[in-house]
């Protein structure tokens, strides 16, 4: 697949669909648009996942997802800033296919998915994904699958940690429904969840003497 400078392509949106590809060249200004789709570049010989996550990280575009390289209009357009286009090797992830398709251990994955989402199969959980985030700032990890879900290279408490938890949280039924399944004149007391900061915040700048890990993210006294 070859795009010359400031061209673009787009898969059409309505999920579930997966574009394959041996080669891929994406010129300057030029955008691939992955949509709520996935894509697959089945490289041979040395991996790929260094080029894919450079474009993608264009792509991201401080979280607009509407630059260069591999972006997504449905990301770009979800109003709640929580999907993205997380990435990993086959290899690493242990699959042999994806999202229906067959693919062998010389792949790179891309999935239109929630922020968290570190093994691509459409969920955030506890028992895979958080342990993969927790490992990730342990070991100063650098890839999505480790928890880097902003690209820039490392894992941090201040941007992943966030963006996980707003993801986790968001599939949990909110705690203020259960008052309306309590039996008659039973009080239901329900604690307040931690607030999350705002997603603009999340991919602002930095503040003013927080350190690296927690560019942009107010940080607790």
């Amino acid at each position: 697949m070859t795009l010359g400078a400031s061209a673009s392509a787009s898969i059409s949106a309505g999920g579930g669909k997966v574009v394959i590809t041996k080669a891929l060249s994406i010129g300057a200004g030029a955008a691939l648009d992955v949509n709520d789709d996935g894509f697959v570049y089945d490289y041979t010989g040395s991996s790929t996942i260094a080029t894919v996550r450079s474009l993608l990280q264009s792509g991201f575009n401080v979280g607009s997802w509407n630059g260069a390289g591999l972006d997504s209009t449905a990301a770009h357009n979800d109003a709640a800033m929580s999907h993205a286009l997380g990435y990993a090797e086959a290899s690493s992830l242990g699959v042999s296919s994806f999202l229906g398709q067959g693919v062998d251990t010389t792949a790179v994955l891309v999935r239109y998915t929630k922020y968290g989402d570190n093994n691509l199969d459409g969920t955030v959980d506890i028992g895979n994904d958080f342990g993969l985030l927790i490992d990730g700032l342990a070991t100063h990890a650098s890839s999505w699958m480790m928890g880097d879900y902003t690209y820039d290279g490392k894992v941090d408490l201040g941007n992943d940690v966030n963006l996980f938890l707003r993801s986790y949280l968001g599939q949990i039924v909110h705690p203020g429904l259960l008052a309306s399944v309590a039996p008659p004149q039973t009080v239901v007391t329900v604690a307040a969840a931690p607030a999350v900061p705002p997603m603009d915040l999340l991919f602002s700048g930095s503040n003013s003497g927080a350190d690296e890990d927690n560019a942009g993210i107010p940080l607790f006294d």
